[in-house]
């Protein structure tokens, strides 16, 4: 161990926000960097919009979305701590009164936003769904509910943007289960934007499973 062993908070800025992560987090150090162009784009498309941010973490994208302007933002993760966390980081950048954060299942997030009407922009960025190829065909099946959710959640002509950070589900395959997932629920989703992991995360050419971060932003409409 190097460093200094009475550190016991990662505190740093980003993109002029500022977070204090409990080390005690320990994933990724509680902050997902190779993401820091999508919360850029999240930020801008927010402008006006009502947002709905599950699997929340410690709120990097519900930050983004209420300083980009966002008529309000719902950001939902399932463990207390982040979310504890997330909102100091919100107090800190002053920006409390802007989200309410609830800690719950974002399945079931996602179910009671598509009854009460759905939101204008939804993120969905789930954990790991396929950490080896072997478990992928059932992965697969699990976005593919996912993306239904939280097709089913984004009002007709709203955005929904949707992560996977399995290199076993790249490009093609959330494409697809996104497309499965929207018909599922009588939906349409018509891909706009497709992201990736940010250049600090270079892919060596002869090692194209090191792409491990897709993102599809999609209009979700009526058939």
């Amino acid at each position: 161990m190097r460093g200094d062993a009475e550190l016991t908070t990662f505190e740093f800025v980003d993109r002029g926000l500022k977070y204090a992560i409990p080390l005690e987090l320990a994933q990724k150090t509680g902050f997902y960097i190779d993401q820091r162009e999508l919360r850029a784009r999240i930020e801008q498309l927010a402008r006006g919009r009502r947002v709905l941010d599950t699997y929340s973490y410690v709120g990097a994208v519900a930050l983004a979305a209420a300083r980009g302007g966002a008529a309000a933002v719902h950001a939902v993760d399932s463990s207390a701590v982040a979310l504890e966390v997330a909102a100091e980081c919100a107090a800190a950048n002053q920006l409390s009164g802007a989200i309410h954060f609830e800690q719950g299942d974002a399945i079931e997030a996602l179910h009671h936003a598509g009854r009460k009407g759905g939101y204008d922009l939804v993120i969905c960025d789930p954990p790991k769904l396929a950490p080896t190829r072997a478990v992928k065909n059932r992965a697969l099946e699990t976005m593919r509910r996912l993306a239904a959710a939280a097709c089913g959640a984004t009002r007709p002509g709203g955005l929904l943007v949707i992560c996977s950070c399995s290199a076993a589900i790249g490009q093609l395959e959330l494409t697809r289960a996104v497309a499965l997932g929207a018909r599922d629920v009588g939906l349409q989703a018509l891909v706009l934007e497709r992201h990736f992991q940010g250049p600090d995360h270079p892919v060596p050419a002869a090692f194209p499973e090191g792409l491990y971060l897709t993102t599809l932003i999609a209009q979700v409409v009526a058939w």
